[in-house]
């Protein structure tokens, strides 16, 4: 009897068409997300968890470098976040810099002052708000609207995941974000691949800047400034 049908099962290895930057990607998520390494390096159902990043607390290292910046805007209910990427091999550190509500353009513009950031390095803005960005332009800072595309938000998740997370310790808000930043649920309960709408303005931030960075192809080429 002839079987109706086969069971083939692959993985990234048996792919001609990946790049070396692409295999790295995949075969890193062995140290940093080994949910992920069991779907996107086995081939395999990977158990399900609730939060969407891991990460740990830890001092930016003095022989990191910084990657890029990111912002969130925020006004009456949602806080304005803005952070700072830095980055030493596949290990990134992320710094809380600005996290507060009722800030006017004008206000984020003296307080990026205040923080003594410099004029010259890019910061990538949700590209939701263009007048909010020309605004901050037109002050001298280097903003531009962050890259965003089809499903931009898990994109951005997914290439989070492909780096060793860390925080510092005293960016009490970003690590409030991550500690309830979750993965929707169907109705049985099961996690479906969309993060809850929430919690989320530092993270977005951060998603934001590495994104913009090194979501680009050939971008191992110039991965740090």
């Amino acid at each position: 009897m002839i079987p109706r049908a086969h069971f083939i099962k692959s993985t990234y290895r048996n792919n001609p068409f990946l790049d070396a930057l692409t295999i790295q990607r995949i075969e890193r998520l062995k140290e940093t997300d080994p949910q992920a390494w069991q779907v996107y390096g086995l081939g395999e159902r990977a158990i399900s968890r609730d939060n969407v990043f891991t990460f740990d607390e830890q001092e930016i290292p003095k022989e990191a470098k910084l990657m890029s910046m990111g912002m969130d805007f925020g006004f009456t209910n949602d806080p304005t976040a803005f952070v700072e990427v830095w980055a030493q091999g596949d290990d990134v550190w992320i710094r809380e810099r600005i996290y507060r509500t009722d800030m006017t353009n004008q206000d984020i513009g003296r307080e990026l002052k205040n923080l003594n950031i410099d004029r010259r390095d890019i910061i990538y803005c949700d590209s939701a708000e263009p007048k909010s960005i020309e605004e901050l332009r037109r002050m001298g800072w280097n903003v531009r609207p962050a890259d965003k595309g089809k499903d931009s938000v898990n994109a951005g998740i997914q290439l989070m995941k492909t780096f060793k997370l860390h925080v510092e310790p005293s960016s009490t808000n970003l690590i409030k974000e991550l500690r309830n930043y979750k993965w929707t649920k169907d109705k049985d309960g099961r996690n479906l691949n969309k993060p809850v709408d929430a919690f989320n303005h530092a993270i977005d931030a951060s998603r934001y800047a590495i994104f913009s960075k090194v979501g680009k192809p050939n971008h191992g080429k110039y991965h740090l400034r």
